[in-house]
């Protein structure tokens, strides 16, 4: 498998791509090519064209969560992909994997919408929804994790905003926030959007799905952002118990969190124009 962030909100040092407050990163596995969030805007699309990435060739796009920040660029895809289909480009429609609740409606009182800014209506015309709360198989060894079970309750987070359900508004719990696992030769490479799941909880899935222990790296945020003293002390005695070899965390996760999270593993510098291979 190999993995490039295309978007975050860092950038390597002495490369020549732009950041943002979002999340994209494309994967390419066994013939497979999955492009894993959006980002804030379209901005991804530029940053692809540099690393030599050929959006047109993508089979799956999966959503980790319903939020602006990795969404905001479906509707810069899509216009990618219509103004492909007008120049004869070989081009194929991909699925578009994600929880059925990011497709929710989101309410937030100072920025009024906050969630996916097209209908389901929409989307189904230009990709193959594919929306479970199941694990959903997008290689033999990738799986998209689904609704992920929150079994810590130190990461039992508050409401971030409303959402609107049969015509109310309710609190948004993020229960569609998941993420994606690789099973390899050494270990799992779990891929995460912002975890509000909660890092734990998702890392928990991910083993269990997979039937397989061994942490290779952590890529993604870490939902750690002023975590409070009680939930970043036990996220770093859980990442210690896992023996989690690598951690590249991205977007939503603060400084003072890398910083203890180093303190018992190996944290790596994350930004745009990285390319991992396993």
């Amino acid at each position: 498998m190999k993995l490039k962030i295309l978007t975050d909100r860092n950038t390597l040092p002495d490369r020549y791509y732009k950041g943002e407050p979002g999340f994209s990163l494309y994967i390419e596995d066994e013939g497979t090519n999955i492009l894993f969030d959006t980002g804030y805007s379209g901005l991804f699309l530029d940053n692809a064209r540099k690393m030599n990435v050929n959006l047109f060739e993508t089979d799956f796009v999966v959503v980790s969560n319903g939020r602006f920040n990795h969404t905001g660029g479906l509707p810069d895809l899509v216009k990618f992909y219509t103004e492909g289909l007008v120049e004869d480009l070989n081009y194929k429609k991909p699925a578009l994997v994600t929880h059925p609740e990011a497709l929710d409606t989101k309410i937030h009182p100072a920025f009024i919408e906050t969630g996916i800014p097209l209908s389901k209506s929409f989307l189904a015309r230009h990709f193959e929804l594919k929306l479970t709360r199941k694990p959903f198989m997008l290689t033999d060894k990738l799986f998209y994790l689904g609704e992920i079970p929150r079994r810590h309750s130190f990461e039992i987070i508050t409401a971030l905003s409303s959402k609107l359900f049969d015509g109310d508004e309710i609190p948004d719990k993020m229960l569609e926030d998941s993420a994606l696992v690789y099973k390899g030769k050494h270990g799992l490479i779990i891929i995460t959007g912002s975890a509000y799941a909660g890092i734990c909880n998702i890392i928990d899935y991910a083993r269990l799905v997979c039937e397989e222990d061994r942490i290779l790296d952590v890529i993604g945020g870490f939902n750690l952002i002023t975590p409070g003293e009680k939930r970043l002390k036990e996220t770093l005695r859980y990442i210690k118990y896992v023996k989690a070899i690598d951690l590249h965390p991205t977007m939503n996760t603060d400084l003072k969190s890398i910083i203890a999270l180093s303190t018992v593993t190996i944290v790596k510098e994350t930004g745009v124009g990285l390319t991992l291979t396993y």
